[in-house]
């Protein structure tokens, strides 16, 4: 399965968040931004409107495209530059209390990074901008999965 980045995106988009999670401005991240974007509490509950839809054989064809995140599954970069010192205070030990696997103070190699992208659900970003310096949206677009990424 390729990456479909979300600039690419036709289709809405629905963010089905854990308790966790569910606190963060999702809808404010620059990926979404501009798109149609919902919020469901639970996959069950878009199935349930997919089950009232007239058309079931495009329901039907659809319901491989809901993937579902473990976000203990995780991957993190925090602070690749050394300048977010508060934010890995606030973020490294819930990251190393969830054993996700990651770096600080670190900044990866592209390989590492598509490596990291390729073979975990979620992928937490931390850092300045977009993190286009540290690999290129070609490499992001040829991998063949993608984690989510935050």
């Amino acid at each position: 399965m390729k990456c479909l980045p979300l600039k690419d995106a036709v289709d809405p988009i629905t963010f089905v968040l854990g308790y966790e999670i569910q606190m963060l401005p999702w809808e404010r991240l620059y990926a979404v931004k501009n798109k149609e974007v919902y919020r469901m509490p639970f996959v069950s509950s878009i199935f349930i409107l997919l089950d009232k839809c007239d058309n079931k054989e495009q329901v039907e064809n659809n319901l491989a495209f809901f993937p579902s995140i473990d976000h203990l599954c995780g991957y993190f970069v925090l602070n690749l530059d050394g300048t977010l010192n508060r934010y890995e205070r606030t973020f490294k030990d819930y990251f190393e209390e969830k054993k996700l696997k990651g770096k600080t103070n670190y900044k990866p190699t592209v390989e590492e990074l598509a490596a990291a992208l390729e073979s975990h659900d979620i992928f937490y970003y931390f850092g300045h901008q977009s993190g286009k310096k540290y690999i290129p949206d070609d490499k992001i677009k040829n991998l063949d999965k993608c984690s989510a990424a935050f």
